[in-house]
């Protein structure tokens, strides 16, 4: 993984086992997408997307919009003409399925909640849209590479083989396309007005999917999990880098909170909710914005970024950081490499990081309390290192 500026010591290892000791997430404090050179702004209440559109090799961003005063809801398709990792966009136009703008009634405080996915793994983006009365949306690919023909919206079905019924989550369905129990397979989480996340893992294949019937996430305390204020918007990816998925999750009022997985791979359990920190501060806009965020790589770093959408209409970015030490001093001994650096806060959590020599292929190896490692292995000659803070 190739990461921002680092210092690098020079010494020998192979893979060791990770040691890891959890970590909070950090990011920067949040900036306005723009469009046009000015704040990307639609109608409504914002909920948007990252994924590649039209198959350039570059993500674009659809926002879903309508809500507040507006009847109906749209999802708008802003096609990135900037270069990896330096997104840059202007001019917007309406996703259309059937030929027409794709339409969806809007509630209170929302319209449409865009999900990009190949839902039949024959290459072509396809389009999942969850609505303000809980159920979803799925429109198929028919076009080819480049440009998008959408076929009429069905309904998301769920249930057993042969006695589907439509998808539905009481109000709110903020739906999420990921692997949720290990087997390979693409699943479905979904957020609902209720603050509860949902899965209807699927018994069918990558490209035939068959969507159980939803259960509610467990929490590690018992019961159900549901994220405060309700109106959960929820994303699964491994935060902390012990390959279990974690939770992110927007609110009613507009925070951002994370839970991390306690239980396994093909049992996910998740823990309390803790404050996730933009700029150093814990992200909380003031009023009832209902934050609803989606992943991105913006910068091209590989680090995990937010776009969150809001009531007020704009799009907001935070970046995935990690912070640097101040020294690294590594010691060659007879059991290893002994990695030792300058400590910080003690709330700091250490990432070590390690690359073959002059690859610059950074794998994350430990995650580690106080200012010191020894990586047990027998090293080969010239491998790197790299130690980021993230607190």
């Amino acid at each position: 993984m190739v990461m921002r500026s680092s210092l690098i010591a020079c010494a020998s290892a192979l893979l060791a086992s990770p040691v890891l000791l959890l970590a909070q997430p950090i990011y920067s404090a949040s900036t306005y997408v723009q469009a046009g050179g000015a704040p990307l702004v639609a109608g409504g209440y914002t909920l948007p997307e990252w994924a590649d559109w039209n198959g350039d090799g570059l993500a674009d961003v659809l926002v879903g919009e309508g809500g507040g005063a507006l009847p109906e809801s749209k999802v708008r398709l802003y096609l990135n003409q900037g270069a990896a990792g330096a997104p840059l966009f202007s001019a917007w136009s309406y996703v259309q399925a059937a030929g027409v703008d794709l339409v969806c009634a809007s509630s209170g405080c929302m319209g449409a909640c865009p999900l990009v996915l190949d839902w039949n793994e024959d290459g072509l983006p396809d389009l999942m849209v969850g609505k303000a009365d809980g159920t979803a949306i799925l429109c198929l690919n028919q076009g080819r590479p480049g440009q998008a023909s959408l076929l009429a919206a069905q309904p998301v079905l769920v249930g057993p083989a042969g006695s589907q019924t439509p998808l539905s989550v009481g109000a709110r369905a903020t739906p999420r396309w990921v692997d949720w129990n290990g087997d390979d397979i693409p699943d479905l989480l979904v957020g609902a007005l209720d603050g509860k996340v949902r899965v209807a893992l699927n018994n069918g294949s990558a490209g035939a999917p068959l969507l159980g019937t939803p259960t509610m996430v467990a929490s590690a305390a018992g019961g159900e999990l549901s994220v405060p204020t309700g109106r959960s918007c929820p994303l699964a990816w491994d935060e902390d880098g012990d390959g279990l998925l974690d939770i992110l999750c927007g609110n009613t009022e507009g925070q951002l909170l994370w839970a991390r997985n306690q239980g396994s791979a093909a049992q996910p359990l998740f823990g309390a909710w803790e404050t996730v920190l933009c700029g150093g501060l814990a992200f909380n806009l003031t009023g009832t914005l209902r934050s609803r965020p989606c992943l991105a790589d913006w910068d091209g770093d590989s680090l995990p970024d937010l776009l969150v959408g809001y009531g007020d209409g704009y799009v907001r970015l935070l970046q995935g950081q990690v912070e640097e030490p101040g020294t690294l001093v590594v010691e060659n001994t007879v059991l290893g490499p002994l990695l030792s650096w300058t400590a910080g806060h003690p709330l700091d959590r250490w990432g070590v990081w390690r690359s073959p020599p002059g690859s610059l292929n950074w794998q994350l190896v430990a995650q580690v309390e106080g200012s010191s490692w020894l990586d047990p292995m027998a090293p080969p000659t010239g491998a790197l290192y790299r130690i980021t803070r993230r607190r």
